[in-house]
Order: structure tokens, then sequence, then C-alpha cells
């Protein structure tokens, strides 16, 4: 296993030599003969170099440049010379984004967003409509969000809940699809590769009638993924043990890893004005994700199972020259599916279960008003209807049955001589939300955007969040902005009251009249709203009209973190049960996070072939004090990032490697030694290869991905108590896939 306290390693020269290579290369070609004269091209010509319009920072369209936000667009060109298949390989290539992969029991892979850790903290959106957890559940990301039907990806970096409410408290990410005109027909894709990897895609744009255009597709996918035995001795077979020997080393189960997915989605466009639209996906992964080899089965009926779906409609309207608005109703389900299970050494080795499901009506106007050319308003209010079951209690022998009433479901606490019925938790909760926004151009150099929200939750009350930003243009070629938001994380149902685990050990007290337990962790309901406050400066230098540099720097404040704090009083929190001692989850910690990233993009054509040089390198760093007094390094967070890549195209062909190096990655472990250090997982390099060849035939483009190319063994940072420390990561995988349009 490999964990160490040590510092930056001496692979970043090699990495950092490249991004500066790359941040000198455009200097070397603008004087080739043979370069393109990018100062006589017009920039509608450079098509890698425009400034794409967005929508996503402020809720109108506007260039990216002028938008009050650190954001990054990744065009449809992009996802596909660069290979991304799904929103995780996307975010593997941003700055200020760390993923541990195949590491946690029940989000599969982890996510931090500048050093904040859950996908719980950003929202997901597809079309401007949440298709993330309503509820803030943090969910896995891999191959329910694929990017087959996406124009492009905006992500916004930093506080947005001024315009989105709760849970945009590190970001948002917008996935915006292709219209019927840029489909135009009908799109096939399969693809086959290592580890019985298996996938594909259908999808379809066009015109029903004159004033009604149609977009629709899914996609779906499996893959057996490594078998890590043969790869890493992390993972020899080894005794379970619980008491007695229950399974020997030499009789254990083939490590089965299988994951799957698939997605469905439809959208109608009537007239211009009218939009019903329909998304749906589904993941399952094993909830032996990460685990160490003593702590659980590998078999492959142990997987967390986990449906989402978002169902909108949406009404546009003009009055005047200076009015436009948009009323929309949409619904949203999140839900673990109850024949989602898992054996391991909390259950002894049998099969438990777990089950949760969530759903939310929400209706909402916005309304956007010009009161000059250069000054707008925009404002809107909604409405929002909860409902939560939120994760239950250890569920075992059975599942739980959704067509049942929770007081009907006949599961009782363990070691209570099934007398004390488990504690199904039934949420029905409103949250009312109003924003407004006004933005002013007062001059070419100066802009303002001013904004503030405010929502009242009947479960936690009210939370109010401004945002402010100035942009200034000093000349054509420089944009710089300098920005302040807060933001609020809602306290989850599943925070308050899926922390809740446990068995009444003592038995029955006689004395007492009731069973006892020494130790159990209990719920919450009291939770409050983690906030934030953030202050970042965004400069975007065009060097060339072909070569672009952006820097950010940001400071981030949190206040009533939610951290666990044992208690030694007696609770009575469940009827007829004594618990001697407990845990929960409590408005305790504090935290600041700090840091900054460095991006350059270039484009050049040189003898006909279009060069594309890309790189990032991002520092985050900061504490976190969990209620005890002590700081102590960020969880799951590598200080030093560095991420570069190479597009080179020929005609309908292209080639893209694509390096990241991750350094020395804090785990959860406090470091025995100095409990303001973690314990860290090495650094590492990786390489990644996508080859892409379009209409090769009629119709018809191949491509092929290699992930790890160097077939390196290396290790993400781990999760829960049962998990690595440093988990294993799949070896080299190979797939290749055809697309075929008609």
């Amino acid at each position: 296993m490999k964990v160490s306290i040590n510092q930056v390693p001496l692979q970043i020269l090699v990495l950092a030599s490249i991004f500066f290579i790359l941040l000198s290369f455009p200097l070397f070609v603008s004087n080739l003969a043979v370069a393109q004269n990018f100062e006589d091209s017009s920039r509608e010509e450079l098509l890698f170099m425009e400034i794409p319009m967005v929508t996503t920072a402020t809720r109108t369209n506007q260039r990216a440049t002028d938008a009050p936000a650190t954001i990054i667009v990744v065009s449809r060109q992009q996802i596909m010379e660069r290979g991304y298949n799904n929103l995780l390989d996307l975010l593997e290539d941003l700055p200020g984004v760390d993923l541990q992969n195949k590491s946690a029991q029940e989000m599969y892979n982890q996510t931090m967003i500048r050093g904040n850790w859950g996908s719980g903290k950003f929202i997901i959106m597809k079309d401007g409509y949440r298709i993330s957890s309503p509820t803030a559940e943090n969910i896995p990301i891999g191959e329910n969000f694929p990017l087959y039907d996406v124009r492009q990806v905006e992500v916004v970096f930093g506080p947005a809940s001024a315009l989105y409410g709760a849970d945009a408290f590190t970001g948002v990410i917008n996935l915006i699809t292709q219209d019927a005109e840029e489909l135009d027909g009908w799109e096939v894709a399969a693809a086959a590769g290592s580890f019985k990897y298996y996938y594909g895609h259908i999808k379809y744009g066009g015109r029903l009638s004159k004033n009604v255009k149609l977009t629709m597709g899914g996609h779906r996918h499996r893959s057996d993924n490594a078998d890590l035995t043969e790869y890493y001795d992390e993972y020899a077979p080894t005794d379970l043990t619980v008491g007695a020997t229950v399974i020997a080393a030499a009789d254990r189960e083939n490590f089965i890893f299988r994951t799957g997915s698939y997605t469905g989605n439809l959208k109608l466009d009537i007239d211009d004005k009218f939009t019903l639209g329909y998304n749906r996906s589904y993941f399952s992964h094993p909830t032996s994700s990460g685990d160490k080899p003593d702590q659980s089965l590998f078999t492959d009926d142990v997987r967390w199972k986990t449906q989402l779906s978002t169902l909108y409609g949406e009404y546009r309207f003009e009055s005047g020259d200076n009015l436009t608005g948009k009323t929309s109703m949409s619904h949203h389900t999140y839900e673990l599916l109850p024949d989602s299970k898992y054996k391991n050494i909390y259950t002894d080795f049998q099969t438990g279960h777990k089950y949760a499901h969530s759903k939310k009506w929400m209706f909402e106007q916005q309304l956007n008003y010009k009161i000059r050319d250069n000054h707008t308003v925009v404002g809107g209010f909604s409405i929002e209807d909860f409902y939560s079951l939120p994760k239950t209690y250890d569920l075992l022998g059975k599942e739980y049955d959704p067509d049942k009433a929770g007081s009907e479901q006949g599961f009782f606490y363990t070691g209570t001589n099934n007398t004390i019925p488990v504690k199904i938790i039934e949420l029905n909760y409103k949250n009312y939300g109003a924003y407004l926004q006004t933005q002013s151009k007062w001059s070419s150099l100066l802009s303002s955007t001013l904004g503030v929200r405010y929502d009242y939750n009947t479960r936690y009350k009210g939370a109010t969040n401004p945002r402010g930003g100035v942009v200034i243009t000093p000349g054509e070629t420089t944009t710089v902005k300098l920005l302040y938001g807060e933001a609020f994380l809602a306290p989850s149902p599943y925070n308050a009251y899926a922390y809740h685990w446990g068995s009444f050990d003592q038995g029955y007290d006689a004395v007492k009249g009731k069973y006892v337990s020494s130790f159990m962790g209990l719920p919450n309901p009291d939770l409050e709203p983690e906030q934030s406050k953030t202050t970042e400066i965004n400069i975007i230098q065009e060097v060339t009209p072909a070569f672009v540099l952006t820097l950010s720097a940001y400071y981030t404040r949190v206040k009533d973190m939610i951290f666990d704090v044992v208690q030694n009083t007696p609770s009575y929190y469940i009827e007829g049960g004594e618990v001697l001692a407990w845990k929960r989850l409590e408005n305790v910690g504090t935290a600041k996070f700090y840091g900054g990233e460095l991006l350059a993009n270039y484009y050049t054509d040189i003898g006909g072939i279009k060069l594309k040089p890309w790189g990032s390198y991002s520092y985050v760093d900061g504490k976190v004090d969990n209620g005890s007094g002590i700081e102590s390094d960020h969880i799951y967070v590598a200080k030093h990032k560095l991420k570069v890549g190479l597009t080179a195209a020929y005609s309908r062909y292209s080639i893209t490697p694509i390096v990241r190096w991750i350094g020395k990655t804090n785990t959860r472990w406090v470091d025995p030694n100095d409990p303001s250090k973690r314990q860290q997982v090495e650094d590492y390099i990786l390489v990644n290869l996508n080859m892409d060849a379009r209409n090769v035939a009629k119709n018809l483009s191949v491509s092929v991905n290699v992930h790890n190319l160097l077939d390196k063994r290396y290790y993400n940072s781990g999760g829960g108590s049962s998990n690595f420390p440093s988990s294993p990561q799949e070896p080299r995988r190979i797939v290749l896939k055809l697309d075929y349009k008609y």
C-alpha cells in the first residue's frame, strides 16, 4: 500500500517542463514562415478560439469573457477530439478538480471542486434543469452522465446560490444539448473494449412539422472492469473473519466489479416558445468499491443502484422590445433502488439492503427586463415542494417494499429480538425562493453585476445569498473579473437522517425495561445549512488571437460545516431503547480554502495540420477544523495538479494525447505524528490517448480511446473505514468505437 507523508516529488519537474513548453510554443511557432498569420484572420475564422456564448453564469445569454464568473466551456469538437465519453472523463481534465475513482462504497467516484468534497455540493443541469439529486445526495458520477448529445458543457466555478439557491455551493455544471437542426437525422454508435466493456447510443433530431422539433436519444453501457487481483497484491484473497473464520482465503469468491448504466432523453420544441423535456438515468456499481478484501465480499450481486429523472415544461414569451420571460414547471426524482445490497463485515457478511427516495416539484417564473441597451435586470421566484425518504438503517433479510408505508415494512433494530421497529423517516417540506440581479455596462472598460437571492425553507428557515462582480476590460486583449459570492449548502435529508447505524449489543435490561446499545450513530433533524463566502479574481489575457491565458485566484471561508460529534450521555431517540454513547452530525466545523489556476489554450495551422495544445496548473490549499480546535489539511485533495494535452488534426483525422500529473493526495486519515497533516497517496503521472477519424466511409466515423496508455499502477485516495487509504486503479483499457449517421 503506497501511503506517505512526503512533499512534492521530482516528477513535477517533468510536467512543469511540458507546461513551460506549452506556454512557449505559441511564441516559437509565430516566427515560423509556414505559420498562419492570425493577425489577418477574423475571430470567426478561428473556430477553436471563438469566445463562446454562455447562459449558466447569469441566466442570460452572453459571452463567456463578459460573464461575472470563472467559467470553462468545453465544445462539442473538443469532446470528440479528446474522447470524453461522459462527464467524469471531462471533469478529470479540468483545473481545480480532484477525482478519487472507484474509492467509495456509495458514491463510487468522489468529486472535489477547489478542495470541497462531495458531488452534493454542486449542481448538474441539462439545458438548465437539474439532473443531479433534487435533495443533494452524493451521487456517483460516471457513465450515467454521458455526453453523446451534448453541444457544449458550461462549468461555473464558485458559489452560485444567488441565482440557483441551495447546493450551488462550489459550482454549477450545465450540459447544453444539440438542437434538432444540429442533429438533422439519426446517429447510432457502438463501442467495445477491454474487460468486457460495451457501450451504445442512439440519438435523433429533426422537424416533425414546420413549428415542431424533436430530439431524443439514449445510451446503455456495461463493463466487467479489471480483475484487480491480477494487478495488485492488495487484493490478494484473505480470510473473512467475524469471531471465527467465515470463509477461508482459499475458498474466496472470484473478484467481480461490474458496472452498468443507461439513460434516456426526449425534448419537444413547439413554435420556439414551448419546450417539453424528459431525462432519465441509471447507474449500478459494486458496494465493495475501494474495500479491502478482509472487509467485504466481491460477488456480482453486491450493487448500489441509483436512478434519477427530470421532467419539465417551459414557456417563453416576449412583451415589447424590452421584456422577456420564462415560466417553467419541473419534477425531479432520486431513488436508491430497493434491490441495492451489500455483504461486508458490518453485517457479518450476510445480505443487507438500503433504500432511499426523494422527489421535488418546482414552479419557477423568470423575467428579463432591459432598462436600456447596457442595463438589464433578471428577477424571478420559485416554489419547491419536496418529499424525502432518507437512506434507511441497515435492512437485513429482505428488501424495502416501496408499495408499503414505512410503518408496515416489518424491519427491526438488530439486537432487539424483533421488538423495536426500525424508524423509517418520511419528510414533506417546501422551499420558497426569490432572486434579483442587475447587470450594467458603464463603458467599454467597465461592467458590473449585483444580485441577491432569499430562500425560506420549512425545515431550516431562511438563507440570504448576495453576489457581486466587476468586469474590467482595459484593452481589447485583457479582461479582469473581480468577484464576490456567498452560497449555502442545505442540510440534506441524507445528512440529517441517514447517519443511523449500530445495534443494541447489550441486549435487554430488565431493570430499565429497555434494550441497550453501547454505541450507535443517530440522526440529527436540527442540522443547519453550511455557509460560504468567496472572493476571487479572474484574468483573461489574449496574448495573440490564437493564444489565450487565464489566471484565477480565490479565497473561501466556510462556517457551520457538518462533522460527526460523539456524545457520552444516554439517548432515548429510539423508543424502547437506550443508547449509552452515540455519534451524530452537527454544525461544528469551519474551513478555509485558497488557491489558483493557470490555463493556456493555443491554436495554429502548420501545413494543413491543426495543432491545439492546452494545459492547466492548479493549486489548492487550506485548513479545516472539525470542531476539535485543531486545523487539519483538507481530505481527498492534491495541492498540485498539472494537466496538459495536444490535439493534432489533419483533414478528417485527429490524435490527442493527454498527460495528467496529480501530486500527493491527502487521505481522510490524520498523520499520527502531526494531527494538522494527513496521510497521503503517492503522486502519479497518467497518460491517455484518443484517436479519431471522421467519415472514413460514408457517414461512418471511428475512434480508439486508450486509458492509462503506459499501463501504470497508481492509486487514488480511499473513502470509509473499510476502504483502502490508497485505492488501486485500473490498468490499461482500450476501447474501439464506431459512429454512424444517417
